[in-house]
This record gives C-alpha cells, structure tokens and sequence, in this order.
C-alpha cells in the first residue's frame, strides 16, 4: 500500500497534480455541493454518477478547491484497488499468490495509474465495488447459498452504488451472477430478492430518480449506444488487440518508449500467466470438483471474467470509442487489472515452487516493466486529455490575473475553462463558444454559457503556447475595439474595453487547435 500509494503521488508530482477539462467537471460538482446544489449524473451524459465528487466534497471543503483536492478521491481508491486485488487473491488463490499480487497492483502499468488515477467516471471505484461484489457472491456459492440477510442487502447496496457509479460494472454484475450457487437456487433466491433487489434500489437511488424523472434517459442512450458502436465489430477488436491491450497490459506507453527487451519479458509472463490458468482450469473440470458442485477456485472465476469483459466490450457501445482517431476506449478496459494481477502472482508462485530465484526474476521483470513506464513517460502528457492534449500544466496565474482585473466571465476552450470554473470555486463562469455553436458539443452548463454571453464585460482567453497567435488580435483592430491584452504563461488574454464583442464576430480566432 505505501509502495502503491508513493508511485502514485510521485506521478502526480511530476505532472504538477495537472487535471484536464473532464475532471474538472467532478471538482464543479464538488463545489456546487458545497454550495448547496447536489450534482446526480455527470453534467450533460445520461450514464455516469458523481460519486467522486461526493467523495471529494471534505478534501475541497478542508484545502480548497484544487487539483491535490479532487486526486485525492483517486489516490484513495488506488490505495483500495490494491487490498481488494490482495482480498480477492487470498479467496481464490491463498495467502503467497496474494501476497505477490498485491505487490503487482501496487505497481502497474503506467497507463493503468495515468487514466485510473484521473477523476472521471469513477473507474478504480467501479473497480473496488466491483471486486467486492464479486468477494460477496463468492463467499455465497463457498456457503452454498446460505447467505444471511444482511450480507444480500450489502451486496445490493453495492451493485447499486456501482450501476450509479459508471455502468462499466456490468462486468461485475453479469460475473457475479454466472457465479452464484445456482444449484442450491431455493435456499438463496428468497432472500435475494427480499433483501438484495432492495439495496440495489437504495444503492442505485439516485440513478433510478433520474430516470423516472427524464424518461428512462440512461437506458435509452444505452441501448442507442450499443446499436450505433458495433457496427465494425472486427475493427473494435483489431484496435483492441492491437493497441489498447498491448497499453493496458504495460507492453506499450503512449508517452514513451518502455525497453524492447522488458516489454518482451513481460508479454511472454502474460501469454504463460494465461495459459496456466487455462490448464488449471481444464484440470480442475476433468478432475471431476464443477460435477460435484464445488465452487470454482483458483483460475476459473478469473477465466470467466475476462469472458465476461471481453464480450461485453466488443458487443455493447464501450469499444466504439476505439474507432474515432482519439482514444476514448481505453479506459473501459482497466478492469483488466482486476484478472491481471492474480494470473501473474499464481505464475510467478508456481516458479517459484520449481527454483526460488526464477519466481524472484519474474516478479523483477514486471515490475521494472511497469517502473519503466512511469519513469520514461512524458510528464506534462501523461494527465493530458486524449481528445485535446494542449492543456497548461497550471492554470493558476490566469486564475489570479482574471480575479485582480475583476473579470468574472470568460470565453475559452472548455478543457481549459472547466478547470478555471472549478479552481475560481465558482466565482468565473466560462463558456466555449465555439465548441457548443459551430462544433455542436455538449452544452453542460446552459446556465453559464448564457451569463457569459450576456456579460457586459467578457474576455476572451485563447491557450496559445507554442501554436502561432490566433488572430485575435487582428480581428479586434478591425472591428475598431480598443482592448487590453495580457499574456498569463502560455494563454493569451484579451479583454475589449470599448464595448462587447460578441463571440460570433472573431469566431475564426476561437476555432481549434486553440
């Protein structure tokens, strides 16, 4: 845990606890519950709670809002992520694989930690509910169904927190039911339903509020999503196992280069870790334990989830994302972390039983993989958005120039104002003019983007760094507008003076990649 918990904080340090403009949409949340105005579902989309943002509201309200307040939320569930992978190990392994496991999980891919430690759609939180879930059901099964009340009330609280947290938990769920002790259906099902549906209901209670509220909002996107992304089933997988496997696994970085010689060493303990698992699993059925009714042990529960998530991922909406030139996809796939750990720890206890110091190499490789990868990253990429990788490390100078010239509202990039609505603690709204009017992006805060049009006194803030000046300059001469113009780092300020310029009349110098 305190390994785990060091890397972590060491990549933050190196990016300058850097948050992106979706973040920032968590630490919105946070504010405005502060404030007395509870968020539900993330602002805009029908499919992912804001429960980080509730998770999030004492470190805001203790330190301010800052980007070190809202990581927090993420450094937590690392830190759980890591007893939950060595909980599970010990139920379906025993104490060495676990011991090993949890060492795995405290150190793994840079790609893992770079997009489970960002603050949007709950995924390591998913991760950790999801891992209970499954430790639930399985206690379940190995009690052949005898399972008191209350355990089924925490199951459901759990599985609906989880469906309210980000349906990526539909691995779990549909994981957790292939494993009930379906044979000894009478002596559970009773007090599934009693105890269980209910804590699903009072769990997932603000999901099913917003859906009887908006017409079953959630389910409608779900099911549109799923028709629409799968048309190219065999391009989703290509990208899959071509790109997005090879990163989350650690064999690849999108911010550097990891060494030929250990991405090797680890794919070949990948490829064996799985097909150990496979034999242990064949062994375990001809042996004779599933006619029996014993509960699957070992790499069979492990086997099954990673059907379960490879399935899901090709046949619902979560791998369309794979397909746009941005990787959108990525992150649907980190419960693999959940399997990865486990498969690798039984490999390397199984070498160990042969000769000590072969088991002692292996755990070295991988984690000197997994050490690579963060060390050779870029820092000032690693926490960049995937669909905008232009964001400024620190946003606070700007901060401090917009509240010394008394400037309240904005016209900027929504990646970079997002995150400036959310340091100002409220007090600047901003809006992006262009990616709402002329893109049709998602207009997450009507409200801001009409006081902001309606401003007397807005700026314009353009983030230029290295890219050639956007022109504005040039166009606000023309219109004849006097204005003040200030450079804040790597932005670009430019506040008229002599009346308001709306939007739509420099609308060339607000277009991307600005």
């Amino acid at each position: 845990m305190a390994v785990g918990l060091a890397l972590r904080v060491w990549l933050n340090v190196r990016s300058q606890w850097m948050i992106d403009g979706d973040e920032a949409l968590f630490g919105i949340g946070t504010v405005r519950l502060l404030h007395g105005d509870p968020p539900n579902l993330l602002f805009g989309v029908p499919y992912m709670g804001m429960l980080q943002s509730y998770i999030a509201a004492p470190f805001v309200a203790l330190v301010g809002p800052s980007p070190l307040a809202l990581r927090c939320v993420t450094l937590l569930a690392s830190v759980a992520f890591i007893v939950t992978t060595w909980l599970l190990a010990r139920a379906w392994y025993g104490p060495a694989v676990a011991a090993v496991a949890a060492l795995l999980a405290a150190v793994p891919s840079v790609y893992f930690d770079a997009v489970g430690l960002k603050v949007w759609g709950s995924y390591l939180g998913v991760m950790v509910l999801g891992a209970l879930l499954l430790l639930g059901v399985w206690q379940c099964r190995r009690q052949g169904g005898d399972t008191r009340r209350k355990q089924w009330l925490l199951l459901g609280l759990i599985c609906g927190l989880a469906l309210w947290a980000n349906l990526l938990v539909a691995y779990y769920v549909l994981t957790a039911l292939a494993l009930l002790p379906w044979r000894q259906l009478r002596r559970w099902i009773g007090p599934a339903i009693a105890f269980g549906l209910p804590g699903v209901l009072i769990g997932g209670a603000p999901l099913w509020w917003y859906n009887l509220r908006y017409n079953g909002a959630t389910f409608r996107w779900l099911f549109a999503g799923a028709g629409t992304a799968t048309t190219n089933r065999g391009a989703v997988a290509h990208v899959l196992f071509t790109t997005l496997l090879p990163r989350v696994l650690g064999l690849t970085s999108p911010w550097g280069t990891i060494p030929r010689g250990l991405a090797a060493t680890l794919a070949a303990l990948s490829a064996a870790a799985l097909l150990l698992a496979a034999y242990d699993a064949l062994r375990q059925v001809w042996s004779g334990g599933a006619a029996r009714g014993k509960a699957p042990a070992g790499a069979a529960p492990l086997l099954l989830f990673l059907a379960v998530m490879l399935a899901v991922y090709l046949l619902s909406g979560f791998g369309g994302p794979s397909l746009s030139p941005f990787d959108g996809s990525g992150r649907y796939l980190l419960p693999l972390w959940t399997v990865l750990p486990l498969l690798l720890a039984a490999l390397v206890v199984r070498l160990a039983t042969i000769w000590r110091p072969i088991g002692a190499l292996a755990v070295a490789a991988i984690l000197a993989t997994s050490l690579a990868g963060h060390r050779e990253s870029r820092a000032g990429l690693v926490f960049q958005s995937p669909y905008w990788d232009r964001l400024p490390l620190n946003s606070q100078p700007l901060l401090e120039w917009l509240q010394a010239n008394d400037v309240h509202d904005i016209w900027l990039n929504h990646w970079a104002g997002d995150q400036v609505m959310y340091l100002s603690d409220g007090t600047i709204r901003s809006a992006d003019y262009y990616d709402i009017v002329v893109g049709h992006g998602i207009n997450r805060f009507p409200v801001a983007f009409q006081q902001v049009d309606q401003a007397p006194r807005a700026a314009f803030v353009i983030v230029v760094g290295s890219l050639p000046p956007s022109g504005m300059a040039t166009r606000l001469q023309a219109l004849g507008v006097a204005y003040r113009e200030a450079t804040v780092g790597p932005y670009q300020v430019y506040l008229p003076l002599s009346r308001r310029v709306d939007p739509s009349e420099v609308v060339d110098a607000l277009r991307y990649p600005y």
